[in-house]
Formats: C-alpha cells, sequence, structure tokens
C-alpha cells in the first residue's frame, strides 16, 4: 500500500509518499529528487501515524505547519495506491 498527500501551498506543490517502511518521501514543486523523512520512533518502535491515509494526511499536515512556517494550504488530494 502506498499512500500519497498532495499539497498546493503558497510555497509551490509539496508531495508526501508513503509507501510502507520507516521513510517519507517529500517532493517539492518539480524536483524529482525527493527529501527522505525518517519519523520513525525507534525507542517505542512506532511511526507516528496509524497506517491508515487520513492519518497519515493528518501527520503530513502536522508536518507541514511545522516545518514551514508561514505556508498556506490552498488544496489537499489525499489518494491510496494498491499495489499487487
Amino acid at each position: 500500500m502506498i499512500f500519497k498527500v498532495q499539497y498546493q501551498t503558497n510555497f509551490g506543490w509539496i508531495v508526501f509518499v508513503w509507501r510502507g517502511q520507516e521513510y517519507v518521501e517529500v517532493f517539492r514543486g518539480d524536483d524529482p529528487v525527493p527529501e527522505m523523512v525518517n519519523p520513525f520512533n525507534y525507542e517505542i518502535g512506532m511511526l507516528p501515524f496509524r497506517k491508515d491515509l487520513q492519518s497519515f494526511s493528518d501527520y503530513c499536515r502536522w508536518y507541514l505547519w511545522e516545518m514551514e512556517r508561514g505556508v498556506e494550504i490552498l488544496s489537499v488530494k489525499e489518494e491510496q495506491i494498491s499495489i499487487l
């Protein structure tokens, strides 16, 4: 399962992708190379979000507000991609 959350912001597009691992990929604008964010808490052995789209989307919104001061979210698109 892959979760993808796209934000249109006053800074441009910011896209979060989680592929079920410890890392979250953060794409900014048209940059094809993501910033790799590791939100996994090794002390308690957990991610800061449940493994569902809404929880991941909530984490992404929190991350934006914490890391991008002055960000204005203009639109959000959430997507769950199934892979066989």
